[in-house]
């Protein structure tokens, strides 16, 4: 797991890009490792756009996969496709979220749970 230290779930970034949302996943989905998941958002800063991706474990709130680093989007609606590893170590009580920031981190936000089998 990694160290990184993310922003409460409670406090809201002070910007004024459009707040950054999850299109996709919508909550309470399960996948199966090795599956194809697309995360699908929208807003944050003007285009073109970077942000970082991250995988956490809701309940140990912890950073458990690091999905994309500095992705940059030309479009309003961005997408990264991301597979999960077939040797991820699964919790199976445990609900699992994304985290988005832009990379200069001054908007974030955290999607709906979901669980990984």
């Amino acid at each position: 797991m990694s160290e990184t230290k993310l922003p409460d779930r409670d406090t809201k970034p002070e910007t004024e890009a459009t707040p950054l949302t999850f299109l996709n996943p919508c909550g309470r989905e399960t996948y199966e490792v090795g599956s194809n998941v697309a995360i699908c958002w929208t807003g944050g800063p003007p285009l073109p756009q970077h942000v970082n991706i991250s995988l956490v474990d809701h309940q140990l709130n912890a950073v458990v996969q690091v999905v994309a680093t500095n992705h940059k989007t030309y479009e309003p609606v961005g997408v990264v496709q991301w597979v999960i590893p077939v040797d991820f170590s699964i919790n199976h009580t445990h609900d699992y979220l994304f985290y988005i920031e832009d990379a200069p981190r001054t908007t974030w936000t955290y999607g709906p749970g979901f669980k990984i089998t």
